[in-house]
């Protein structure tokens, strides 16, 4: 990532100074949020034509859509409300979720990822059921790049996650390792347990 030379206070707390040339705007003048439709659990099946969103990712397939194109779906209710997941495509996004409609040429994968590090959770308002207000997550004021500083942004992002990707399939192949070689030990010891065969 680039150096700036000159910084300034974004005026909010979760991110701190950000570079003199940034904007700072409110959501909504960036994107459209609208809640997803109601979709019954008779109309959600295992296989089907176009995927179902929810709040907190894939629930399943139903035959209709509702959105086509690619989103930003965030989650509207429950535990997880907050959640930021990607839809492209046509698929339909339940009421469960709220999906972004960009209305400027911002770049998906920057607006989705500054929107996790937001941690929206912190803005649901407390129920039975936790839930995030539409109106109040459109309200919310966020640092802005140019397009050309979010496309590297976004690059960057790309990198760092895939070398975090290739550092937890690591880790998972160390873990079956260790399983493979100890698995049999702890066997032999359990059936053996006076000494070595």
């Amino acid at each position: 990532m680039r150096e700036y030379p000159e910084y300034k206070s974004s005026g909010m707390e979760w991110i701190g100074e950000i570079p003199e040339s940034w904007k700072i705007v409110k959501l909504k003048y960036l994107a459209k949020f609208q809640s997803g439709e109601t979709i019954t659990a008779d109309s959600i099946n295992e296989i089907g034509d176009y995927p179902v969103f929810g709040g907190n990712g894939l629930r399943g397939y139903t035959d209709n859509y509702t959105n086509d194109g690619d989103f930003i779906l965030i989650g509207r209710q429950g535990a997880l409300c907050g959640n930021v997941n990607y839809a492209a495509g046509k698929f339909w996004a339940s009421e469960h979720a709220v999906a972004v409609y960009l209305r400027k040429k911002i770049t998906i994968l920057w607006l989705g990822e500054l929107l996790r590090a937001m941690n929206l959770n912190q803005y649901s308002q407390a129920a039975a059921q936790p839930g995030l207000s539409v109106d109040r997550i459109k309200n919310l004021f966020i640092p802005l790049p140019d397009y050309k500083e979010q496309i590297e942004i976004e690059l960057f992002l790309d990198y760092k996650t895939g070398l975090i990707d290739k550092f937890i399939a690591n880790r998972q192949k160390q873990q079956q390792l260790l399983t493979d070689v100890t698995q049999p030990l702890v066997f032999a010891t359990l059936h053996k347990p006076f000494g070595w065969p």
